[in-house]
């Protein structure tokens, strides 16, 4: 590869990450609208509820597919906020202001905590979801229902709207009332190492 292609490429890849979390939910969006209304279970089903064991695991689980579908929604727009700020003077500062001040108070994970932590709070939640969906999705019946689909449409829509509205909020917090949080942090600290100063001669 020669430089040119390099410099073409710095673009794309910087556009990529900035657009991350938009790209999530479009294909989250996607699978859900497209795939999801695919699920279902004909096993003693009336009254669109059903009325056996299996029925009610399939059902029970395509439900919380759904639900877990729109807090991923809302998560990736509460993240693309913050991408969408990065560059933002504010944001910035308030972000250096903190480091100062944390930096004093927390004590940094080792690899080998923060990995134990991540492998076993997040790798345990995986796990149990992975296998619950292949558990009943195992059971369920592959035939599209449009009803379905318009109702996972409407769904995603509202979820999509919400988190658009939520993500500007985000953006207003970021770069103004988490500014103002961070100049309070730090004139609480240069309180605090005066009087700290003043225990100590004493």
């Amino acid at each position: 590869m020669d430089e040119e292609e390099k410099i073409e490429q710095e673009p794309l890849k910087e556009r990529a990450r900035q657009y991350l979390y938009y790209i999530i939910i479009a294909i989250i969006s996607f699978i859900s609208v497209v795939f999801l209304p695919m699920v279902g279970s004909s096993i003693g089903l009336g009254w669109n509820l059903p009325n056996t064991t299996t029925g009610w695991v399939v059902w029970a689980a395509s439900r919380i597919i759904v639900a877990t579908i729109n807090v991923l929604i809302f998560y990736s727009f509460m993240e693309q906020a913050k991408l969408n700020v990065k560059d933002n003077a504010h944001y910035k500062e308030a972000n250096e202001i903190l480091f100062r001040v944390k930096k004093k108070e927390r004590e940094p994970l080792s690899p080998t905590k923060w990995q134990a932590r991540q492998y076993g709070k997040k790798g345990t939640t995986i796990f149990l979801s992975s296998a619950m969906s292949v558990v009943a999705l195992g059971q369920a019946i592959l035939s599209y229902d449009w009803i379905s689909m318009l109702s996972m449409l409407f769904t995603i829509a509202m979820g999509l709207i919400f988190g658009i509205m939520q993500m500007k909020k985000a953006e207003a917090y970021w770069t103004g009332e988490y500014y103002a949080y961070a100049l309070k942090q730090l004139k609480n600290e240069d309180i605090k190492e005066p009087n700290e100063d003043v225990d100590e001669r004493r």
